[in-house]
């Protein structure tokens, strides 16, 4: 179906890291192969979109402990209470979703290997106080502004309430 088409053609642009959306198929290895290659010259494309990065759970925490080490800030892109409705993702969003768990679940493992290991570290955490969109940033004014003022209020947030534990 249609669906199942904006799958291939989606996997397509992931792979190729180009973001040029191409009409290939992907139902062979040799055309998941030539896919993923991306030759730009030979990729027929009907839409070239601008993205950077993505919205990803890989904090290296444990890499942050040193003798030294009094305190550690952590700023996640997921809150603790992350449930998402999966039943109308397409392929390629469920595996990303998918990824995005299985890092989350290591950040939070992490957490608490450090504060049982390390009780003398300060750990100050900064949640998102809602689900972030895990799709590539697109460099949209709105979109950044509205990202920028979200991160500001859980920052703020998070302040105020390990200040609150604190006292």
């Amino acid at each position: 179906g249609d669906r199942r088409q904006e799958d291939r053609e989606g996997a397509c642009e992931h792979a190729s890291m180009l973001y040029s959306y191409t009409a290939i198929q992907l139902d062979s290895l040799c055309n998941f192969v030539f896919c993923a290659n991306a030759p730009p010259l030979l990729s027929p494309f009907f839409l070239t979109a601008y993205a950077d990065g993505g919205v990803f759970s890989m904090v290296p925490i444990l890499e942050a402990v040193q003798p030294c080490t009094k305190e550690i800030d952590v700023l996640l892109v997921t809150p603790a209470d992350d449930i998402q409705d999966v039943s109308q993702m397409t392929t390629m969003e469920y595996y990303m979703r998918a990824s995005s768990l299985g890092l989350i679940g290591k950040v939070e493992s992490d957490i608490a290997l450090l504060r049982k290991a390390r009780p003398d570290i300060k750990l100050r955490i900064v949640r998102p106080g809602g689900v972030l969109d895990a799709n590539p940033v697109k460099f949209d004014p709105k979109v950044a502004k509205q990202l920028i003022q979200q991160g500001y209020e859980d920052a703020k947030k998070s302040t105020l309430e390990t200040a609150t534990l604190l006292h």
